[in-house]
């Protein structure tokens, strides 16, 4: 079930949105699973994201190919490539990436 009445909400091919998420003001790449109970807003998810059950995540870029495991709050971030965030998690105001050294 997705609610997103009267929002601007484009979400590509193949996602799968679970029971009871909230999306407002998003734009969803192709290939996205998005958990139970889980809220975005004002949100850019790119292709391949999985976001776990009972997350938040709001006023943040998630770049291709990221994991968010179950319980995350991500606020005013931006989450690189292939990062994983893990369980329980509280993120905002800050950029994350995978290291190249």
């Amino acid at each position: 079930m997705l609610l997103a009445k009267n929002e601007t909400v484009v979400i590509g091919i193949n996602s799968e949105i679970n029971e009871k998420v909230t999306i407002k003001q998003c734009c969803i790449g192709n290939y996205v699973k998005i958990g139970m109970n889980s809220k975005l807003n004002n949100c850019v998810i790119m292709d391949h994201v999985v976001i776990g059950d009972n997350c938040t995540i709001q006023n943040s870029i998630i770049c291709e190919k990221v994991m968010i495991e179950n319980n995350c709050k991500i606020n005013d971030c931006n989450i690189g490539s292939c990062f994983k965030v893990v369980a329980n998690s509280k993120l905002k105001s800050e950029n994350y990436s995978l290291s190249n050294n």
